[in-house]
């Protein structure tokens, strides 16, 4: 049961800082004395502490401070998601014995509360960028690559038939069709970003896609969101030091699971694949994930254009667009009896 007073205190904080100061946050002027004026009447021993406002996200606002994150749902999210967010997050931590010191540890859970929010304790790192990647010696791309493979395969064996029913994550056991890519792509402020040279290869895209259409995949328990924000590293140690972000934890397909970590290099992408495989997950082929990770992009386009909580992210995607639409391998109609192998079973029954 968490303290009535502790929650009023961070439930005070919340509103001052996310209804109050966020939404200003653009005026760097007059934030930082706003900031500390606020906190100074409402919450005295947060006065002088730093706030880091990490890159905006699609369904969480988050807050940093000491070492401790504040996350909260956005005002339109479903505070139902949230609360399943949470609940995933710890049953991962408890059973993943090896590799749970990965997953952050939440201090208070208000989840379920009128104003609903997190507390937990900040995990140390940088995010796992291309860039990072690149910069690093090989052993230490291999070592940051078994350790992500490893923790992919820890949500897989750590979610039981049970939790999945429990949990409700069936329901995101689903694959794009073509006709919501055909949406995508004929919707005319996506024709508008990609110009004619992109439009087309992304036609050409739209039809290797039926390839993916014709195999079903064995799906699995995965993390969802395994992309560089939510990925960190210490450089000192060479390990992966943190894995942040479980409102996508859901069923779906290993390579699905792997396109959010398709913007990586190359080698990189082939080397977690084969630590994937390695430990016990089946082969991944990285031209399918490539392709698929474009697929993905160009049906999301839709999505980004139309709403503008996503400007941040459309400027992004859209900068990255011609490196990623050249760099997806055609898929040949040999490649379509390269089926991925056997794998362990989807679920454990039950946990020692």
């Amino acid at each position: 049961m968490v303290d009535e007073l502790v929650l009023q205190k961070h439930e005070q904080f919340l509103r001052i800082y996310f209804i109050v100061i966020k939404p200003i946050l653009h005026s760097a002027e007059v934030v930082s004395s706003l900031i500390k004026f606020v906190r100074g009447v409402a919450c005295p021993d947060l006065k002088d502490e730093e706030v880091v406002v990490p890159p905006i996200s699609s369904f969480a606002e988050v807050a940093m401070y000491r070492d401790r994150v504040l996350k909260k749902p956005y005002p339109k999210s479903d505070p139902k998601a949230f609360a399943r967010e949470v609940r995933v997050q710890d049953v991962l931590k408890l059973r993943m014995k090896d590799m749970g010191y990965l997953i952050p540890e939440i201090t208070i859970d208000a989840s379920e509360h009128d104003t609903p929010f997190v507390e937990m304790k900040r995990v140390s790192g940088e995010v796992v960028t291309a860039d990072l990647i690149a910069g690093l010696p090989l052993d230490q791309q291999n070592q940051l690559a078994k350790d992500i493979a490893q923790f992919m395969l820890g949500v897989r064996a750590a979610l039981t038939a049970d939790d999945i029913k429990v949990l409700g994550l069936e329901k995101y056991n689903d694959r794009i069709t073509s006709e919501a890519l055909a949406k995508s792509l004929d919707d005319p402020r996506v024709q508008n970003i990609l110009g004619t040279q992109m439009l087309e290869k992304a036609k050409l895209i739209q039809s290797d896609y039926a390839i993916f259409l014709e195999t079903p995949p064995e799906v699995v328990p995965v993390h969802g969101d395994l992309h560089s924000l939510n990925l960190l590293f210490d450089r000192k140690l060479g390990r992966l030091t943190g894995v942040v972000d479980f409102g996508f934890v859901c069923i779906k397909s290993v390579e699905q699971d792997f396109t959010n970590m398709a913007g990586m290099p190359r080698p990189f992408v082939e080397m977690l694949a084969m630590h994937y495989e390695n430990g016990g997950g089946g082969k991944v082929s990285v031209d399918r994930v490539l392709t698929l990770h474009a697929t993905t992009t160009l049906h999301n386009l839709r999505k980004l254009v139309a709403d503008d909580r996503f400007e941040g992210r459309r400027q992004r995607v859209v900068a990255e667009l011609p490196s990623l639409l050249e760099g997806a391998p055609r898929l040949t109609p040999e490649r379509r009896i390269i089926l991925p192998q056997p794998a362990p079973a989807v679920v454990n029954k039950e946990h020692g």
